[in-house]
């Protein structure tokens, strides 16, 4: 249903937010009882992906509409090229006032992420340390109540960051969730050397996991009082997803970044828009590039041809696609691995890593153990009889649709652009450098 007037965008991001933790997705604990219920007027999307597993590289095609690849953003010091234009700067040209409060540097001005907001908050500029849910939401309803516009439209960007590891949340929910878990939490995990930890452990991790989502959920109740109080509802398009998802072991890896296993790449995608008539299931397969054009289509933006996801709107009007292929990308450290699939089939191909590149950075190569620098590895799924995806077909007769997809990832990855150029360490801001560090990502 077309409405005559453009809605309001608002888009909440939470890092590190998988869909099996969540009611709405069916998770059998209370960690996100306001969701579940917004979720039942709404549309929810059962197979979102995003195009890449860590914060940077989804965060910028979620603001681009283009694959990693193109928008050239893939590392932690590279940034968002001169030439790439964000949906933030096509919304402003359509009479959009934007604004984007951060609270994860990673995904802020330090990769250029910034570009075509008009208001921008981000840690560089309104926390000392990563801030949650509470004061990332406070910091938005401040801009709605003193900044937003009341005779055009407004673009709103929110980005939580409280699932991330190291895991924790305020003490009050931590207490109710480690319940019955004996001795000290562990809060952080390595990625793939020396993590066979203690299954108590991992129900710690879990639990404090937990702990946030349930506390996100908790102040994401409050936020929407507030914007229902303001009377921002009866003109607002709503989407609530993830940068990727986190792992916790279930194939020996944990945390995100380096693989492509359905544990890093699904993502939750919950979308409410006057545009849109009806709620309920969507089984087509989407990805984190469809986000852009569907921002647009309602804003009655023209949408760059050269953007590869789609309209939304327009992917619902139609039978669902089996074969409608998503791709997911990781180019950081030396390594190239990249993920292709669709909803039948997956094709995970890492190209020889280069040994120089990756030893600048990480210190010892049996820290991922994963990476070899001397052959490629591939890995092949049935995506509907191996749904945890524990039975690489690879050596054991792959389909011919496998073998397409495969010689198609391989052909891509090997004409793609390579990383932007990158900053240099001294040029990053100190406090981005420490949330970085609090967050894992630099040493």
């Amino acid at each position: 249903a077309q409405a005559g007037k453009k809605p309001n965008i608002l888009v909440i991001v939470v890092d590190a937010w998988r869909p099996d933790h969540l009611g709405l997705y069916g998770y059998n604990k209370p960690s996100t009882p306001f969701l579940d219920e917004w979720a039942k007027d709404s549309f929810v999307f059962l197979n979102m992906t995003t195009n890449a597993p860590w914060t940077r590289p989804a965060t910028a095609t979620l603001l681009t509409g283009l694959w990693p690849s193109s928008h050239r953003t893939q590392s932690d010091r590279s940034q968002l090229p001169l030439d790439v234009t964000t949906v933030a700067q096509l919304l402003r040209k359509q009479g959009y006032r934007t604004a984007a409060v951060v609270g994860n540097g990673n995904a802020g001005r330090v990769g250029k992420l910034d570009r075509g907001f008009d208001d921008y908050t981000d840690t560089v500029n309104a926390w000392k340390g990563l801030p949650d849910a509470g004061q990332v939401y406070s910091k938005a309803l401040s801009w709605l109540k003193n900044k937003a516009p009341s005779d055009k439209p407004w673009f709103l960007f929110v980005f939580l960051v409280d699932p991330h590891d190291p895991y924790h949340a305020p003490p009050a929910y931590e207490k109710r969730w480690l319940k019955g878990i004996k001795g000290e939490p562990r809060r952080r995990a390595h990625w793939e050397y020396k993590n066979s930890y203690p299954e108590e452990e991992r129900r710690s991790m879990r639990a404090l996991y937990d702990a946030s989502i349930r506390y996100t959920d908790d102040q994401t109740r409050l936020f929407f009082a507030q914007l229902k109080k303001l009377g921002l509802g009866s003109n607002r398009a709503t989407v609530i997803t993830a940068d990727h998802g986190e792992a916790f072991g279930e194939h020996g890896f944990y945390l995100h970044a380096y693989h492509h296993l359905d544990e890093f790449l699904r993502i939750p995608l919950l979308i409410r828009s006057p545009h849109w008539k009806g709620s309920g299931h969507v089984f087509h397969a989407t990805q984190m590039a469809d986000i852009a054009p569907t921002l647009l289509g309602w804003a009655g933006a023209p949408i760059p041809k050269s953007w590869p996801g789609r309209d939304l709107t327009q992917v619902l009007a139609q039978p669902v696609n089996r074969q409608r292929i998503t791709l997911s990308e990781y180019n950081q450290f030396g390594i190239r691995r990249s993920a292709i699939f669709d909803l039948d089939t997956k094709v995970i191909l890492q190209l020889p890593a280069d040994k120089e590149a990756f030893l600048k950075r990480i210190p010892r190569t049996e820290l991922l153990p994963s990476v070899n620098f001397k052959e490629e590895v591939v890995q092949v799924y049935d995506r509907q009889k191996d749904p945890l995806e524990m039975n690489n077909l690879f050596s054991k007769g792959m389909s011919p649709r496998a073998k397409l997809l495969l010689d198609r990832l391989r052909e891509y990855m090997i004409a793609a652009p390579k990383v932007n150029k990158e900053v240099k360490k001294e040029d990053v801001p100190e406090q981005v450098l420490e949330d970085l560090r609090s967050l894992g990502y630099v040493q």
